[in-house]
């Protein structure tokens, strides 16, 4: 029950105002672009497909769950220490590594719950209620999952190890996660988002045209082709969330965490 209680609380602090604001601008974005492409397209000319693509893939996939897991993982603990909390946090009579399971697990639910909801309403407002298993959601929706927990423990171990985390972890998706895919030869393994690409079946090759249609947006957002197998991206990804997880529930359960005066 004290691991229920933990959950409830942490819970009840991703729906503080200015999170909340992100998250439903980032869970309505997607689905509001999908709404008026679909108006403003001539008849005839609209695919539903094609256009749920370039939503979901440079959206969903590399705005909302990049923003939302820097958000919610490096705030698990800056938050704490930014409202002068950390201490009375610190003080509950459990063992720090469980308050701070808790508190990810929270950050976790809510990172793949909003990506989730904004890929359902992309398909909805794209296709007719009874042709939505056309959209091929399941997919991108593992795929979703899977990238709030591995974003989610990277940027946790961030806000374990590092003050400012928010300023690092934004440095990471807008730098190294969007300008290493798009780079020749082998440099997208080595970004997590290649990895959720080839779950989610986003993998085209190096000329936009052959997939996409020359789609800028879908071109821009998706890593050439390395063909990558999908059971070595599952293991990729599992190994860096279980590493980096485990590396800060160590570090939080052993280091002494003061308020900060300043906010990021």
């Amino acid at each position: 029950m004290s691991d229920l209680l933990l959950l409830a609380n942490a819970l009840r602090d991703t729906f503080r105002p200015r999170r909340l604001i992100i998250a439903l601008i980032l869970l309505l974005l997607p689905p509001v672009l999908a709404v008026g492409w679909r108006l403003l397209s001539p008849r005839g000319a609209f695919v539903p497909g094609d256009v749920y693509d370039s939503l979901v893939s440079p959206f969903v996939f590399s705005v909302s769950l990049t923003i939302l897991s820097v958000v919610y993982g490096t705030g698990v603990v800056s938050q704490e220490i930014e409202g002068k909390t950390i201490v009375y946090l610190l003080t509950r009579p459990f063992p720090r590594w469980r308050i701070l399971l808790a508190k990810f697990t929270a950050a976790f639910l809510t990172v793949g719950t909003v990506t989730t909801v904004s890929v359902l309403l992309v398909g909805l407002a794209l296709y007719e209620p009874s042709r939505l298993a056309e959209a091929g959601m399941e997919a991108d929706i593992v795929a979703l999952w899977m990238g709030a927990l591995t974003y989610g423990g990277v940027f946790l171990l961030l806000g374990t190890a590092l003050p400012r985390p928010l300023t690092y972890g934004l440095m990471f998706v807008f730098g190294w996660e969007t300008v290493v895919p798009k780079l020749p030869g082998e440099f997208a393994r080595v970004s997590i988002m290649t990895y959720l690409k080839v779950i989610s079946a986003r993998e085209i090759t190096e000329n936009p045209a052959q997939s996409g249609g020359g789609n800028p947006l879908l071109a821009f957002a998706q890593a050439p082709n390395l063909e990558i197998p999908v059971p070595d991206a599952w293991r990729i990804l599992i190994a860096v969330a279980v590493v980096t997880l485990i590396a800060a529930h160590v570090l939080f359960s052993v280091r002494e965490y003061i308020p900060r005066d300043d906010s990021e």
